[in-house]
């Protein structure tokens, strides 16, 4: 699936461990978790939604596992068989068969000893639904639906941390900012002002109709017996 028009972006998922058979030493973790809402930059909250990789992950990608999302350091490699992923019921699953180079060896030490423990992953959200905020004080919620991952990795910090809500904002539509929310609701109301309005309208058609037809009744039944 394509990545045109789509702003690369990356997430952190905070689950992540070190096993080890013999000599082989191994990473796996969660590089996403579904239906988990995340405030993004202070500025929206975020769920990714069950399935939203499976498009991406039918067509056999070409994802790499790296460093802290550095391609100095690449773990693995999908298309080299030594990065595995899958979608299952709790979100986007990785397991790594590390290299046998120096990096690679340090940091599945840290992981081994809780002091490196999150992941994240890179993405480009191809399909997304916007919820916008039911009150002021709350936020707007973007709700992942189709996505296409190009990296997964082990990570010292979460992907969003102060600093980067410009970037964050960028993603909002216009009409969901902060600064234009209350035109947005208010909008809202004559839009549920108007469905109301209909609603009694139709209520009203419908109880002058059934009045009509009570006469008409009473009038045949008359004619019947008279």
């Amino acid at each position: 699936m394509s990545n045109e028009n789509s702003k690369r972006e990356h997430r952190h998922a905070a689950e992540l461990r070190a096993s080890a058979s013999g000599d082989a030493k191994k990473l796996s973790g969660y590089a996403a978790v579904y239906n988990v809402p995340t405030v993004i930059g202070g500025q929206f909250n975020e769920v990714l939604r069950p399935g939203c990789f499976d498009a991406c992950l039918a067509e056999d990608p070409d994802v790499r596992a790296l460093w802290n999302h550095s391609d100095l350091t690449v773990l693995g490699r999908t298309t080299a068989g030594t990065l595995r992923l899958r979608s299952d019921n709790k979100g986007l699953f990785y397991e790594i068969d590390l290299p046998e180079t120096q990096a690679a060896k340090d940091l599945w030490l840290s992981v081994s000893r809780k002091d490196v423990t999150g992941s994240s992953f890179g993405f480009y959200a191809l399909k997304e639904n916007w919820l916008p905020a039911m009150k002021p004080g709350d936020l707007p919620t973007r709700e992942i639906l189709v996505a296409n991952v190009y990296d997964v990795s082990p990570c010292a910090f979460p992907a969003y941390e102060e600093g980067t809500s410009v970037n964050a904002r960028s993603l909002v539509p216009e009409e969901m900012r902060a600064e234009n929310l209350g035109t947005m609701q208010r909008k809202q109301m004559a839009a549920q002002l108007l469905n109301e309005h209909e609603t009694w309208k139709r209520e009203q058609t419908e109880r002058e109709q059934a009045a009509q037809d009570e006469q008409l009744r009473a009038r045949l039944a008359f004619l019947k017996y008279s």
